[in-house]
């Protein structure tokens, strides 16, 4: 399908002052001394104070004069060179193949299945058709549908997350303007997806809205399919690696589930993954290097060799230049008394070695109870 030209002209509201400003430069426009349009713009709403505005400034190495210039009144010839820059960006092709490749019966709506992810079905289907030509090319590991199915649901989070703010200014306009029919909250919730996302034009019309937020979407989405792709390749080229180094030995190669988000995200959204095997045995996949946490438990091999005190858990990693896959160390609880002074004793422990060895990030999330051992 062609995507209408006012879709575009809207789009490039989400390029950046920067990028704007990169444009009109590369294009010899003349950049006047003024500062008419930021003293418009500041009279907005916003949370920015001057402070933090000139800091801003400073950091992307841009003048007054240049910003003013940039959030000036688009004319044609702004918006034609523009929309030249947008053409270049990975994630407006992205957004075009995204919705060339929605059919009208894949919007259509469910009764029984209503909820907020219907106002991102072209990335979650687009997601969907993308993975499952993917998994087609493993040679090691399957992935099962629930497991597939259950990343379309992280990615659903994830886009919820990002537009929530967006959808609740939504649905307020709506009950302003006395519009929401239903009885029940779930009802009215139904009727305002109903109302803008039920069919392609009228998704196009929210995102046309929001141009800002559609990149952000198209991002997200595309860095999630990377993160995905990438851990699914590193696990089905080292799987045999891993089963030796880690000692762990599974019946069957199928993915019965895969947990996003276990962690922070770093680097364009990477976050800690738990694989789930069909026989419940699991690993965890970190997408950084862990260098530091192959040394740590040499270190405490060491320990529990010198120390003549409790010995220290050790978890065994699968240790990589970008990644590292661990064993997956389930929470337990203690069993008797002497489990839990042993328990209390061990951290203590690893409080004085990581006061020793300078370590920081050490809080609870970052702390297994595994019976008496405490994993760091």
């Amino acid at each position: 399908m062609m995507v209408d030209f006012n879709i575009n002209n809207n789009l490039i509201s989400s390029l950046s002052i920067k990028e704007r400003l990169d444009v009109f430069k590369i294009n010899n426009h003349f950049i006047k001394d003024e500062k008419n349009n930021i003293e418009q713009w500041k009279k907005g709403k916003s949370l920015i104070n001057n402070n933090s505005f000139l800091t801003m400034l400073k950091n992307q190495n841009i003048s007054e004069s240049e910003f003013n210039y940039s959030i000036k009144n688009l004319d044609d010839r702004d918006k034609e060179e523009l929309f030249n820059e947008l053409k270049k960006k990975d994630w407006y092709n992205t957004f075009l193949d995204i919705i060339k490749s929605i059919e009208k019966e894949d919007i259509e709506f469910s009764k029984n299945t209503i909820d907020l992810s219907y106002a991102f079905k072209p990335f979650l289907i687009y997601f969907y058709r993308d993975i499952n030509e993917y998994i087609k090319k493993l040679n090691t590991i399957k992935i099962s549908n629930e497991a597939a199915n259950e990343l379309i649901n992280s990615l659903a989070n994830i886009l919820i997350k990002c537009s929530q703010k967006t959808l609740v200014i939504e649905l307020h306009e709506f009950k302003k303007n006395d519009i929401l029919v239903g009885d029940t909250p779930k009802d009215r919730l139904d009727y305002f997806l109903k109302a803008n996302f039920s069919d392609l034009d009228q998704i196009l019309k929210f995102y046309n809205k929001y141009p800002t937020l559609s990149r952000l979407l198209v991002i997200k989405t595309m860095n999630f399919i990377i993160n995905i792709k990438e851990a699914l390749k590193r696990l089905d080229t080292d799987f045999d690696e891993i089963e030796k180094e880690l000692e762990f030995h599974t019946d069957s190669k199928v993915i019965k589930k895969l947990n996003c988000g276990q962690g922070d995200s770093h680097q364009k959204g990477r976050s800690v993954l738990q694989i789930i095997f069909e026989n419940d045995k699991s690993l965890i996949y970190k997408p950084k290097n862990l260098n530091i946490a192959k040394k740590y438990y040499e270190f405490l091999e060491w320990f529990n060799k010198n120390s003549n005190l409790l010995d220290l858990p050790i978890n065994k990693g699968f240790y990589k230049d970008k990644y590292t896959f661990e064993k997956f160390i389930e929470y337990k609880g203690c069993t008797d008394e002497r489990q839990i002074e042993n328990y209390y004793k061990r951290f203590g422990e690893i409080i004085s070695i990581a006061y020793f060895l300078c370590g920081n990030d050490f809080h609870f999330e970052n702390i297994i109870a595994h019976g008496e051992y405490p994993y760091l």
